[in-house]
């Protein structure tokens, strides 16, 4: 499925005028103008959801390690999963030339790009309490453990032109390594009179490797013209490529809870 749109627009109290084209399939797209398009707008907006699941089993084992702490050291395997799903809206809103020409169709791209990575792994740990008075418990607690991941994205185009839609599916990527995983967390803990539980805890989490997918401009086509026609030239050059790259990622977080006892 695919078309080609044409539109011509002019101005008779300015004297000026423009001309827009575009041909598409389900194998890509071209889009391209000429004249005077300083009226005509451009929006682009995204859209991110990030979701992500974390599931750790531990063997552990407490003992006093003086007469004001005790420790708890663990150890476990871990499983992680990241998912990002990024979709780019971008408008084209053509000027008609006059505000009593009819309305051009808008040209609008959509692009979705999907990520989900999976980490298997093992962590480390332990957690440190001491009982600073009688109604007040302080926890502190430490992990660091290294995970293999598996990084897997998907790509689509979703193309409308004077309603018309068409779906262009791209290629997807895969990327593996090697995270380094933290984390470091507190509680502090108020046992009150009337049997109230208020617990305030803060964490820091921090993860080496959180694969996302970039794009890189590696050319332009070939494109000439002058005041009434546009021609471009081109013998199947790649002019955008994509990868899966990778980032360190640090998550903070604090939380009040209170528990009444009846």
């Amino acid at each position: 499925s695919g078309g080609i749109f044409a539109a011509l627009t002019t101005n008779g109290q300015t004297g000026v005028g423009s001309a827009y084209g575009a041909v598409f399939d389900d194998t890509g797209f071209l889009f391209l103008g000429t004249g005077d398009n300083s009226q005509t707008a451009m929006t682009t907006s995204i859209d991110e959801k990030i979701t992500t699941t974390n599931q750790t089993l531990f063997l552990s084992t407490g003992f006093s390690l003086n007469e004001q702490w005790t420790v708890s050291p663990r150890l476990g395997p871990t499983f992680r999963d990241l998912e990002r799903v990024t979709t780019t809206r971008t408008t084209i809103d053509l000027d008609e030339g006059s505000d009593l020409a009819a309305n051009l169709p808008n040209f609008t791209l959509a692009e979705k790009t999907s990520l989900k990575t999976e980490y298997y792994g093992a962590i480390l740990g332990a957690d440190f309490a001491q009982k600073i008075r009688e109604d007040w418990l302080l926890n502190v607690g430490v992990e660091a453990g290294v995970a293999k991941f598996s990084s897997r994205s998907s790509r689509s185009n979703a193309l409308s032109v004077a309603d018309t839609n068409v779906l262009i599916p791209g290629r997807g990527l895969q990327r593996d390594g090697t995270a380094t995983i933290a984390r470091i967390a507190g509680d502090l803990t108020h046992l009150a009179q009337n049997g109230a539980i208020i617990t305030f805890s803060a964490y820091l989490d921090y993860l080496s490797d959180a694969p996302y997918v970039t794009s890189q401009i590696t050319g332009s086509p070939a494109v000439t013209g002058g005041g009434s026609n546009v021609v471009l030239t081109g013998n199947g050059e790649t002019f955008r490529t994509y990868s899966i790259e990778s980032r360190s990622m640090i998550s903070v977080g604090i939380s009040l809870s209170a528990v009444f006892l009846f």
